[in-house]
């Protein structure tokens, strides 16, 4: 791992984690659940290979856990976003339809930019992925 990468690491364990924690979340890096009654909401952190970046990947599931096409189950407190299959994560921060992914830079040396890119991650799990997650729970209980 790159200095600059364990540095953005540590940071969203001091930043982002504790408030995930507060939200439910269990879990250890990079992978997070919240197991509710009606679903199971799923994010997990994936840097690159090539460089200080990093996105946070978000997935929804039934509160059993998940099943794949070949019928192997991941129960509900294993179950993760590389799990889900068939259709693909949100990627927080991303707009779509038009941007697929969104990549936070990690590459800065400023303790502050680090710290003002995990309180950016914070601000979008509060937006976005909770809004995300209301829309999964919300379509499933209108199809039942």
């Amino acid at each position: 791992m790159s200095d600059q990468r364990d540095r953005m690491v540590a940071e969203l364990k001091n930043v982002v984690i504790p408030a995930l924690r507060a939200k439910g979340f269990s879990g250890s890096f990079p992978h997070f659940r919240r197991i509710r009654a009606t679903q199971i909401d799923l994010l997990t952190f994936q840097f690159s290979m090539f460089g200080p970046t990093f996105c946070v990947n978000l997935h929804a599931c039934p509160p059993t856990g998940y099943t794949d096409y070949t019928g192997k189950h991941t129960p509900p407190n294993k179950v993760t976003v590389t799990h889900i299959g068939g259709t693909l994560p949100l990627r927080l921060g991303a707009k779509p339809p038009k941007e697929a992914g969104h990549w936070f830079s990690a590459e800065s040396t400023s303790e502050q930019i680090l710290t003002d890119t995990a309180l950016g991650v914070l601000s979008l799990i509060a937006s976005q992925a909770e809004e995300f997650w209301r829309e999964r729970e919300h379509a499933k209980s209108t199809v039942a």
